[in-house]
């Protein structure tokens, strides 16, 4: 276990920094496939990279909410975000959010959950992307094109089987660079290249 002063958040302010980032979360669900920014994000416990997840989570986490953390630093990672929320870790199967901070499988997970991933990045397509979703649904005029970095397209696969709205997955991408995207369990997706 560790000493609260440890993992305690003292670069967020969970009324205004909680506020601003929910008014964001809001316009990237409204929106599937369009970039958010959350910039400027000043956590002082996570690595630098997952400052856009953990402050997403920080927000929207508390007390009647369970998270599963996947990934490695799962533990730690998970007593931070509950010792600062009040949420409390959960298995896979009953989890409200779950957090994967590296490519892992999701054999099992609680329909309905929200599935946070952290990708190197987040752009609008140009010709020499890797990984390009094609997003059609509710918000999109008509389609909507979106390029993904640092998550493979195998996993998107997998995500894609899980889709079955009403239930399956909400999907939040808090890019490592700060960039957010959120394809809602009402949109749906495909792989283009």
């Amino acid at each position: 276990m560790t000493v609260g002063a440890e993992i305690r958040e003292v670069g967020f302010d969970h009324c205004l920094d909680s506020q601003a980032l929910f008014r964001r979360l809001l316009q990237a669900t409204a929106r599937p496939g369009t970039l958010v920014d959350l910039r400027p994000l000043a956590l002082t416990v996570p690595p630098g990279p997952l400052h856009p997840a953990c402050a997403l989570l920080l927000a929207v986490l508390d007390l009647e909410v369970a998270l599963h953390v996947v990934g490695p630093g799962a533990a730690r990672l998970s007593e931070y975000l509950c010792f600062n929320t009040g949420a409390w870790d959960a298995p896979i199967e009953e989890a409200d959010f779950i957090l994967v901070t590296a490519r892992g499988t999701l054999a099992t997970p609680h329909l309905g959950a929200t599935v946070v991933y952290t990708p190197s990045s987040l752009a609008l397509p140009s010709d020499h992307d890797s990984l390009l979703l094609s997003l059609q649904g509710p918000g999109i005029a008509g389609e909507a094109r979106l390029s993904v970095r640092g998550i493979p397209a195998e996993e998107w696969g997998r995500l894609q089987a899980l889709m079955d709205f009403p239930l399956g997955l909400d999907i939040w991408l808090a890019a490592r660079d700060g960039d957010l995207a959120v394809i809602p369990r009402s949109a749906r997706f495909r792989v283009m290249g």
